[in-house]
């Protein structure tokens, strides 16, 4: 008899296993609420960044589909956690970062980047706006009855004569569409393509040595359009700067040159005395976050949360 499959209901988009580099020697992570302006109660990885069947089609009810995102998750997290206790003790001790584990880096900050509520949100209004806009082209250029027929053949029914308030009220209907989760489920298959954009750009690499520690948040890649870029074109993806936390000592930032050679790799130690220069990238992690900012422990979120109510 085959056993049941294990239905996993709170779901995480921000993966466990990394989310366990910032609990202190209690197995808890500090974490501070930037919305209600308070230090939270410090929980386990397991109890933050979740949300019930936060994968499935309609967040919050169960399906096929969130099992099998979750699935997919899980084996590219276990590629990922199996090579990052190497690559983290080599960036600790300043060694150099080999082609195929910068490679493993670029995956894990893609999915993090991709997989969150703030890219999720993105996409639908960005799916709801191209819903809206066509509708708005497809009337001023056909005319309301016309519309009304196209849609009775794509849906099957068939739309009655309308008054003008009911064409109205038709409209209405329409613009207020809500869109599900399956655009922002179908972005996780490019995944890997955007991790070769990240692994193309140059990287630096922050090993903090001082006091300080680095945070993260419950949005863990925070992207910022560069500076001088030519302002008749918009900023691709590819051309964002990146800033990541991947532990309390490491942050790693990328970018893009216009100019120069791209693809390079560099480590910079921030020794003792320059705390500052933590406190500077802290706050930049911060400025990415949905809610919550997370540590190791409390000072830093103290400090942040200080200069942000500033």
């Amino acid at each position: 008899m085959t056993e049941p499959q294990h239905i996993v209901r709170y779901q995480h988009y921000v993966s466990r296993f990394y989310l366990r580099r910032f609990a202190n020697s209690e197995g808890v992570i500090e974490a501070y609420n930037l919305l209600d302006k308070r230090m939270e109660k410090a929980k386990g990885p397991k109890g933050i960044c979740s949300e019930y069947f936060f994968y499935a089609l309609e967040t919050g009810s169960e399906d096929d589909v969130s099992q099998v995102v979750e699935l997919a998750f899980k084996v590219l997290e276990d590629y990922i956690s199996n090579n990052l206790d190497e690559i983290v003790t080599k960036l600790l001790i300043s060694d150099k970062l080999t082609d195929d584990k910068k490679q493993v880096l670029s995956l894990l900050i893609s999915m993090l980047h991709f997989r969150g509520p703030q890219m999720r949100n993105f996409t639908q209004r960005l799916y709801k706006s191209m819903l809206v806009n066509t509708f708005g082209r497809l009337v001023e250029r056909k005319g309301m009855a016309e519309v009304q027929r196209e849609i009775g053949e794509l849906s099957g029914i068939t739309l009655p004569e309308m008054k003008d308030e009911e064409k109205e009220k038709l409209s209405e209907q329409i613009l207020s569409l809500e869109v599900n989760n399956k655009p922002h489920l179908e972005l996780f298959e490019d995944i890997p393509i955007f991790a070769n954009f990240f692994q193309a750009q140059n990287w630096k690499i922050y090993v903090s040595r001082s006091e300080a520690k680095f945070i993260t948040s419950d949005q863990p890649v925070v992207l910022q359009d560069p500076e001088n870029w030519p302002p008749a074109f918009g900023v691709p993806l590819l051309a964002k700067s990146c800033f990541f936390t991947l532990t309390p000592e490491i942050l790693i930032t990328t970018n893009y040159s216009l100019s120069g050679e791209n693809g390079k790799t560099e480590i910079e130690v921030i020794e003792s005395g320059n705390e500052e220069q933590v406190f500077q990238f802290n706050l930049k992690i911060a400025s990415g976050s949905k809610k919550c900012i997370f540590s190791v422990r409390k000072g830093e979120l103290n400090t942040v949360a200080t200069s942000l109510e500033v």
